[in-house]
């Protein structure tokens, strides 16, 4: 029996993940989504944990690296709120997915989205947060709103109200996201 065969526990699964390094721990990750009833559990504990504060271990952050993209992957709308507050703190989500800020955050907000767009918001309006995680809310704001997951006229207020509030109001790369918003929504009055 090979170990893409073997049931694997949720600890074994979770070793996978934290000692992976460069090596994809595909049966880990497989096993993962299909049983994600099970798995999902013990991942949102971890990301929870990461997002208050309680746990900023690099095996917590190794963990997460898989398992937000897992998340994602299942659409987990638990996971958005606490993956937002994260994501508030910059060092630790590059930390968490690196390349993926830029890359996969949008589709991954987009993906995980519950439904309330506070927790987007507050990502967005948070003037010490990374500025490219905040253009990522700003892009998946604009994708909720182009598939009628958000209100149309209420993410035009919105962005218009962030002319004045948005800080800070000198350059930063979360104007661009909030440019690009406005230009892929077609809001023609704001631009």
């Amino acid at each position: 029996m090979t170990t893409a065969d073997t049931l694997l526990t949720i600890e074994t699964i979770l070793d996978a993940f934290a000692t992976a390094g460069r090596v994809l721990p595909r049966a880990a990750l497989e096993q993962a989504a299909d049983r994600w009833s099970e798995i999902g559990p013990a991942l949102l504990a971890t990301l929870e944990a990461a997002s208050d504060g309680a746990d900023r271990s690099d095996r917590t952050n190794a963990i997460l690296f898989f398992g937000v993209y897992l998340m994602a992957q299942v659409r987990e709308t638990r996971a958005f709120r606490p993956l937002c507050t994260l994501a508030t703190d910059g060092e630790r989500i590059f930390r968490l997915i690196g390349d993926g800020v830029t890359e996969d955050l949008s589709l991954i907000l987009t993906r995980i989205y519950d439904g309330s767009p506070a927790p987007l918001r507050m990502l967005i309006e948070a003037a010490n947060a990374d500025e490219y995680a905040r253009n990522a809310a700003l892009d998946a704001l604009a994708w909720l709103t182009a598939t009628w997951r958000l209100d149309r006229d209420e993410t035009a207020r919105y962005l218009g109200d962030l002319y004045m509030t948005l800080r800070p109001q000198h350059e930063c790369y979360v104007w661009v996201g909030w440019q690009r918003a406005i230009a892929h929504l077609g809001f023609d009055e704001l631009a």
